[in-house]
């Protein structure tokens, strides 16, 4: 037991180590599981179903139309309707491999194998928590490990919830967690906390 304790409290070495945590936390969260969705009824798939007309109309974008997400809001939508297959898996692709590199080059070189696992564990609990059970605000700005950085604060909606509120300090350059606030509705102090001391 000792010696997994002390190799999770090692600074990461093989930079592969990175990119597999990345990889995983992308797979397990991306978005998009299907290739194409069925267009539905009501007034979103209304003007969805007319911005992919328009590609069969040659219109331009900022000139004939404007879409909040741009030329490419098209694909965000997924709707079978002038979009060739190949083009959507390479938008999906291309979307995919930027979060990878995303997450594998946000953690700096003192990253310990710790602070992968529960970064981890905290992002696939984020995904669960943030809509209709969780309110998210964003709290003060503040300096932790000697980084500018700001708090986004989960609170559960929930009455029967053991969990008062979760703090997490976000690096305001890169948008990496460097430290992660835990608190029960038991007690003042954190419950649980990891982070960063120096970067």
């Amino acid at each position: 037991m000792n010696s997994i304790l002390s190799y999770l409290r090692e600074p990461i070495q093989k930079t592969w180590h990175f990119w597999l945590y990345a990889f995983g936390i992308v797979y397990l969260t991306f978005p998009y599981l299907r290739l194409f969705e069925e267009p539905g009824i009501g007034l979103d798939p209304s003007w969805q179903i007319a911005l992919n007309l328009l590609r069969g109309k040659q219109g331009i974008w900022g000139s004939d139309f404007v879409f909040t997400y741009g030329p490419l809001g098209s694909y965000i939508y997924r709707l079978p309707i002038l979009v060739p297959a190949w083009k959507q898996l390479l938008y999906d692709g291309f979307f995919f491999l930027n979060l990878i590199y995303f997450h594998a080059t946000c953690f700096p070189k003192q990253a310990k194998y710790y602070h992968l696992i529960v970064f981890f564990c905290f992002n696939l609990f984020s995904f669960e928590m943030i809509g209709e059970t969780t309110a998210v605000s964003v709290g003060k700005e503040h300096r932790i490990a000697g980084r500018s950085a700001y708090q986004l604060i989960a609170k559960p909606k929930a009455q029967n919830s053991l969990i008062e509120s979760v703090y997490v300090s976000v690096d305001s350059e890169t948008g990496m967690a460097l430290d992660v606030k835990v608190y029960s509705k038991e007690q003042d102090a954190p419950a649980f906390q990891v982070g960063f001391e120096s970067i």
